[in-house]
């Protein structure tokens, strides 16, 4: 669905856009990403709805390369601020991605203004379940499938892990089936807890921006709306998630402050394990890891590949 002009002057489509259309060359065209060796194929714009008023909006690409058997899958979101963003902003990641070995199932759904939270939880719901029933089509493992995802994208993925695990939500958000069962996410620099967000002093704005795009309630009316809790994914972390999760983050977050430090703790909380990096170094702000370059960027980029290396290795054991 093309975004009705309104939607396309909302500010925060203005803005996640520029940085989409600015930082499109150095996020997705450094030469590590590039596919030298000819190894990965990819399938575009698969639609994974039924829904007419959707199949515009809700498409993905396939990136892999040959695997013998059945081939582990990582289901990854695109970041933008819910209002801006899309799978062809991280065609470089997919495939860099998919060097490890990984399906990598890059996702696009409805995004803000046009479309609330309740609707694009709803579509990724379907894209989860369009995995599930392609399993033999394309040769999924689904005993092994990942969610990841950045910025916004890591709330999207840390709230399929949440309705993959709590029944209760899945019946809040009418949502009567969820068919995967997740064995591992990566979680980098993602707007966890929207409540907390909104009511920082310095980025509380922003936040406001967003929950109104995505909720129809901005800064002021945020905290009498209905869905206060239900916007934020933080609040249903339970012991049911998977025992492989990465997570990255910044110290200097400047839009998501204190965010990733506040995942850990719910995460220990319900005793989920997990594997962390973070940069101290104010420069390597929010989704510092798109900078493909030295210093703690490229450590962290070492840990993550490495982790769905050994992701990859599992599934075959």
């Amino acid at each position: 669905m093309k975004k009705p002009l309104k939607d396309r002057l909302a500010p925060g489509f203005l803005v996640f856009r520029a940085v989409d259309i600015l930082l499109d060359k150095a996020q997705n065209e450094h030469e590590m990403l590039y596919d030298t060796n000819h190894e990965i194929s990819v399938v575009k714009d698969i639609c994974y709805t039924e829904n007419p008023e959707w199949k515009d909006d809700c498409r993905l690409d396939i990136y892999r390369k040959d695997y013998d058997g059945r081939q582990p899958v990582l289901l990854y979101i695109h970041g933008g601020g819910f209002d801006a963003g899309g799978k062809q902003y991280r065609r470089g990641m997919a495939t860099w991605m998919a060097k490890t070995g990984l399906c990598v199932v890059n996702v696009e759904y409805g995004l803000a203004p046009t479309f609330k939270f309740r609707d694009a939880v709803k579509m990724l719901t379907e894209s989860a379940n369009w995995v599930a029933a392609h399993a033999d089509e394309y040769n999924f493992d689904l005993g092994r499938i990942m969610v990841g995802g950045d910025s916004s994208g890591g709330w999207c993925a840390l709230y399929l892990l949440a309705l993959a695990t709590d029944p209760a939500l899945r019946e809040e958000l009418d949502i009567d089936r969820f068919n995967l069962k997740f064995a591992g996410a990566y979680l980098n620099c993602g707007m966890y807890d929207l409540d907390k967000l909104v009511h920082l002093p310095v980025v509380g704005p922003i936040g406001g921006i967003l929950t109104k795009d995505i909720m129809g309630a901005g800064k002021r009316k945020f905290d009498k709306h209905p869905d206060r809790v239900l916007c934020s994914p933080i609040n249903y972390i339970n012991a049911d998630f998977p025992k492989e999760i990465f997570v990255t983050y910044s110290k200097y977050d400047a839009i998501c402050t204190g965010q990733g430090q506040n995942l850990l703790k719910k995460l220990d909380q319900s005793s989920v394990p997990y594997q962390e990096y973070h940069s101290t170094n104010p420069i390597m702000n929010h989704d510092f890891m798109f900078n493909w370059c030295g210093g703690q960027c490229a450590e962290n980029n070492k840990r993550v590949f490495a982790f769905l290396e050994d992701f990859v290795a599992k599934s075959k054991t």
